[in-house]
């Protein structure tokens, strides 16, 4: 491949970082506004951080994300092969199979749908399972990954903050 091909393609995949960047500032500043909406009283002592506490964390995490992911875009180098006639050294995901992220969508939208029916443990373990193998690890590698997953999610959540995760239609206790 040319070298100017792969020159214009690299500061297309820069401008493309830059965008994503400043798309993710935008999305954090605007849900930065919607969580400041949200009421101030806590649920607890005076140690209590909150309902708000960490939608304005989350937003301040993707705000300072996006601003890295935007600078990487702006001042990242442009590496060019030497000789016209240079093989690639690979190209990315999208560039390779852009139908890849087609299905990831599809099974993001399959599983949020399966939720209410199958609950938060099994579609959670499924999903994550599923989505690890198809990426090409072990399935018992993401066997034990995805249940660690769902473990830490329902101690952190069920057991720690107390929320309540969805059961589904089975009514399991997990």
């Amino acid at each position: 491949m040319p070298s100017s091909r792969i020159a214009n393609r690299e500061r297309r995949s820069a401008r493309g970082d830059c965008l994503l960047g400043v798309a993710l500032v935008v999305l954090a500043v605007v849900a930065f506004w919607f969580a400041s909406d949200i009421g101030r009283t806590g649920t607890g002592g005076g140690h209590d951080p909150g309902p708000r506490f960490f939608p304005l964390l989350l937003s301040c995490l993707l705000f300072a994300c996006g601003a890295v992911q935007a600078a990487w875009g702006l001042f990242r180098p442009v590496i060019v092969p030497l000789a016209d006639g240079e093989a690639e050294s690979g190209s990315t995901l999208s560039e390779s199979r852009p139908h890849r992220w087609f299905i990831l969508l599809a099974v993001l939208t399959v599983y949020v749908v399966a939720i209410p029916w199958v609950g938060f443990s099994l579609s959670t373990l499924a999903m994550a399972a599923g989505i690890m193998v198809w990426l090409g690890n072990r399935w018992w590698v993401s066997v034990i990954v995805a249940v660690l997953m769902v473990i830490a999610v329902r101690l952190l959540f069920g057991i720690l903050f107390r929320v309540q995760l969805p059961t589904g239609e089975l009514g399991l206790p997990f």
